[in-house]
């Protein structure tokens, strides 16, 4: 899935220093590959239904893709609210490259960040949140 060595080149000439979307579309390019990651944090009750949803909302997309002669692929990634992975995060993990003792750092990382997040949240569903000045 990754194309180390147009990275590498294109890094190493300073081509795309700050503009990473640059790197991205130029891999797109060459590779004729696009990849849709999405994450979506439901209720654990709603992990299945939450990661057909997702994956019908981009069929569109792959479809295009196919037609034009470019590979897509589309990774709906769901996290529960109460910090519990599906095994759609695994999946995308493991398809990205990371290894065994990644992937298991990576998972805990990111359970813990749902659970706290969704605590933060919790603590403050009674306040009112002005979203147009940042503040919530």
């Amino acid at each position: 899935m990754y194309h180390n060595h147009i990275e590498r080149s294109a890094l190493a000439e300073g081509r795309y220093r700050w503009r990473h979307d640059k790197v991205l579309m130029e891999i797109a390019k060459s590779t004729k590959t696009i990849t849709v990651a999405e994450h979506n944090v439901p209720w654990e009750e709603r992990l299945v239904t939450s990661h057909h949803l997702k994956k019908d909302k981009y069929q569109g997309l792959i479809d295009e893709a196919a037609l034009k002669g470019w590979h897509a692929n589309i990774f709906p990634i769901e996290v529960g609210r109460r910090g519990f992975p599906a095994k759609s995060v695994r999946y995308f993990l493991q398809r990205v490259g990371l290894e065994s003792k990644q992937l298991k750092k990576a998972t805990r990382e990111i359970a813990t960040m749902a659970e706290s997040s969704s605590r933060w949240l919790w603590l403050k569903r009674a306040q009112s949140w002005n979203l147009s000045s940042g503040e919530g």
